[in-house]
């Protein structure tokens, strides 16, 4: 001790300091106890906001619009981040897009999140993650990378397995090269197909140049055995295509009238261009004239208008057929020839048509009345 008396200052306060701490600490106070009574609505708020765009989700998804449904899911996922129901129709988005890894990583997600819809709705949406679960499969073949999206005819699959194998040694023999790695291809019930993809002019399937994979279904196509073989090598020829590197993707309407021609196409023989123009004449009579970017904007709308997608397919292969009757099959292959040496497509064409992509459309148009 060193005989001073212990200071009680730092110990007690005055009346006014007390008034001053008062003054900063009670309003505090005041804030934190109106955050707990709040916090409960600005919950029950996001809450109501995170169904709401769940919701508009599941509609696009079953409209088949799947950017629509992303945008929407993305919101309720931010608003809600532990919504097991969200992450479900993720999945099933990823489903659909053929993006194995994402489906398995969302329902996984999921399954370590809280439940939030009624009980029937719920349910409903767990069948068809169930139904998922058991559909997808996936097997190398070759040089296919195979996706199979429910329960396929495994006879059926393998005929049209051949089929693909078939063309993709054609196409390679054909164009001299080959796509580097394995091609997806996404393999649907008849039941999905229809269920999901709603294209209706597209009965056996198609090429999506957005993501480079062919979807197809092996039940019955109109037409038959042959007609289902010509779709696949159509939409392999489509792989091949857009497998050449360019610095600028091929445009839609090339994609298409090009891998039509390369499926119709009878060993040079160009008897055959005569009479399939007349079908697409025919097909076409009477619509209204559009330009080439129209017609790519057209063939990009999957789900959008069918009628409108399904005369931009016919244009497209007849602005090549027209172009092929004058020039022969040197047109198409010399065409794909200067792409590959990195031509773009506008100069290539030109250069192998003897005109612009737009007066070869011109022509056909023309002659289509």
């Amino acid at each position: 001790m060193d005989g001073k008396e212990p200071s009680c200052k730092s110990k007690f306060r005055s009346p006014k300091d007390w008034s001053g701490l008062c003054h900063k600490t009670i309003p505090l106070l005041l804030t934190f106890d109106l955050l707990l009574l709040t916090w409960p609505l600005c919950a029950a708020v996001q809450t109501a906001e995170a169904l709401h765009y769940f919701h508009r989700a599941k509609a696009a998804y079953e409209k088949g619009e799947a950017t629509a449904a992303g945008t929407n899911l993305a919101l309720a996922l931010e608003r809600m981040p532990d919504f097991a129901e969200a992450y479900w129709l993720k999945g099933l988005l990823a489903y659909r897009a053929g993006q194995t890894d994402l489906v398995q990583a969302a329902f996984a997600h999921a399954a370590q999140d809280a439940p939030r819809l009624p009980v029937d709705e719920h349910a409903a949406l767990a069948a068809e993650v169930a139904d998922a679960r058991k559909g997808l499969q996936q097997s190398v073949q070759g040089p296919f990378k195979i996706q199979s999206h429910g329960r396929v005819d495994a006879a059926k699959m393998d005929t049209a397995m051949r089929a693909l194998q078939s063309a993709h040694q054609e196409l390679s023999a054909l164009l001299g090269f080959a796509p580097k790695g394995p091609a997806p291809v996404l393999v649907f019930s008849d039941d999905e197909f229809w269920d999901e993809w709603n294209v209706p002019w597209w009965a056996g399937g198609f090429f999506d140049q957005a993501d480079g994979k062919i979807r197809f279904r092996p039940g019955f196509v109109p037409g038959g055995d042959a007609e289902r073989d010509r779709r696949l090598k159509q939409e392999l020829a489509a792989v091949f295509l857009q497998a050449i590197p360019a610095r600028r993707p091929l445009p839609r309407y090339a994609v298409e009238g090009l891998s039509a021609y390369l499926s119709r196409r009878q060993n040079a023989d160009a008897t055959w261009i005569a009479a399939r123009l007349s079908v697409l004449n025919d097909a076409s009579r009477g619509a209204p004239a559009r330009d080439v970017d129209r017609l790519s904007a057209a063939l990009a709308a999957k789900g959008d208008r069918p009628a409108e997608r399904y005369l931009a397919a016919i244009e497209s292969e007849a602005l090549v057929l027209c172009v092929a009757q004058r020039r022969g099959d040197e047109f198409v292959l010399g065409l794909i020839a200067r792409l590959r040496h990195g031509e773009e497509f506008d100069k290539a064409f030109e250069a192998a048509a003897g005109q612009t992509p737009a007066a070869a459309l011109t022509d056909w148009q023309s002659q289509r009345g």
